[in-house]
């Protein structure tokens, strides 16, 4: 549903006036650091509201808002890209692979299909181009980049008469980042690059998603509560903001579940309400992640895929090199 729709919706459903409605869905455009887009932000405001705007569309998500761990996950996209068959064989038995590559208005995501699952290509009669619905499926991380699996409940099935602009990305496999500067991120892609962190944002590190249709859940009084599924006992995902700095310039990079855990102190052990503060400031890492443009601030971020430290002898190898390449 397009935003100015769901305003009015909300307006008339609410009794709320437009000017608030849109004030409210900017501000949780703000809170959620850009992570969702303003009609995201707009069902939230309703679901905050009374209103369920859910009965009139389909549980779907957008790629760009796809991180690792969701379950259960209903996708409308175009097949960018069917790879050739890959014929392997790992501990004597005979396997096949293929990568679909689907993608839609906001990104591209990889779904790969294992053995058996090459077959629904044949039988769902799909091609490159073709738009097609997903039902039941999941992600995962992937040697850092997210990705799809379609698993035993998973469903894929062909849609006419819908058509889908993809985003204008690059197709990579899971392990091509571009080693940049923060300077010179001037558009989408993946990226590598070697900074500090300088600043953490200081909000609630967790968020609450509905298990059934990875809806972000408020608590109330009496619980967590989906505007579809009602009462539910929510998934808890960790989530740390911050603005890292490599020499050349800065810029938000966000952190999600298992890497987010990697930039905090004794993460195992550290009282949840000083998540923040034992974040490791001032450290440098290596840091791999997806660049997008952050539609609230009009600038870009990374949302990070993969963490490490920085290996410092191979640094010293590196500016040997450059040094060595100045004398000649």
């Amino acid at each position: 549903m397009e935003l100015d729709k769901i305003v009015e919706k909300i307006v008339e459903e609410s009794g709320v006036k437009k000017d608030e409605i849109l004030r409210r869905i900017n501000e949780k455009e703000k809170e959620l650091s850009g992570l969702i887009s303003k009609e995201g932000a707009a069902y939230i405001v309703a679901s905050e509201l009374g209103v369920n705007l859910l009965k009139e569309r389909e549980r779907r998500l957008k790629i760009k808002n796809i991180i690792s761990g969701m379950n259960n996950i209903e996708l409308v996209a175009k097949i960018a890209k069917i790879s050739d068959i890959i014929n392997f064989e790992r501990e004597g038995r005979a396997g096949r692979l293929i990568n679909m590559y689907l993608g839609d208005e906001t990104g591209l995501i990889r779904l790969p299909l294992w053995n058996d699952e090459c077959k629904i290509i044949e039988n769902a009669g799909i091609k490159e181009g073709d738009v097609i619905k997903l039902s039941n499926v999941f992600s995962r991380e992937n040697n850092g980049i997210v990705e799809l699996r379609l698993g035993s409940r998973g469903r894929i099935e062909k849609v006419e008469d819908v058509s889908i602009e993809l985003k204008d990305m690059p197709i990579i496999d899971s392990r091509e980042f571009k080693k940049a500067n923060i300077a010179d991120i001037e558009k989408e892609g993946y990226y590598e690059v070697r900074a500090s962190i300088v600043h953490v944002f200081k909000k609630s590190p967790f968020f609450y998603l509905c298990p059934l249709c990875n809806t972000k859940v408020e608590k109330s009084e009496d619980g967590f509560y989906c505007p579809t599924h009602k009462k539910i006992e929510p998934v808890k995902r960790l989530v740390l903001s911050t603005i890292i700095d490599d020499g050349t310039s800065s810029m938000r990079c966000v952190f999600f579940g298992d890497v987010a855990k990697y930039i905090i102190k004794d993460a195992e052990h550290v009282d949840e309400d000083k998540i923040c503060d034992n974040v490791e400031v001032g450290k440098d890492f290596i840091i791999k992640g997806k660049a997008k443009l952050n539609e609230f601030s009009g600038e870009y971020e990374i949302i990070v895929s993969k963490v490490s430290n920085v290996k410092h002898k191979e640094l010293i190898g590196e500016l040997e090199t450059i040094v060595k390449g100045l004398k000649e």
